[in-house]
């Protein structure tokens, strides 16, 4: 929890709150939806409406996954595909 994430794909629900494309997020919890049975997550900066299942559990909606991308900064990209490169140990004396 706490991975910063982007928005890819926006809501077309009518009971959830609308994402914004390009927007950031933080992902609160992960799981599986137990309004669509899909795998989703819930968002620091977003509080949907809390419904009840046909079996009585009563839960917050989430956002399905497929919807957000990792965020990744200029210094996690550098340091990720230059990591064998930056990682030289030093030489030592013969």
């Amino acid at each position: 929890m706490g991975a910063k994430v982007v928005c890819v794909s926006q809501t077309s629900s009518v009971i959830r709150k609308p994402l914004v494309v390009g927007a950031t997020y933080t992902i609160r919890n992960t799981g599986v939806d137990p309004i669509s049975g899909c795998v989703g997550c819930w968002l620091e900066e977003v509080s949907n409406p809390i419904r009840s299942t046909s079996c009585g559990l009563v839960a917050e909606l989430g956002y399905m996954l497929k919807r957000f991308r990792p965020l990744i900064t200029q210094q996690d990209d550098i340091e990720i595909h230059f990591k064998a490169l930056l990682d030289v140990p030093e030489k030592v004396g013969v």
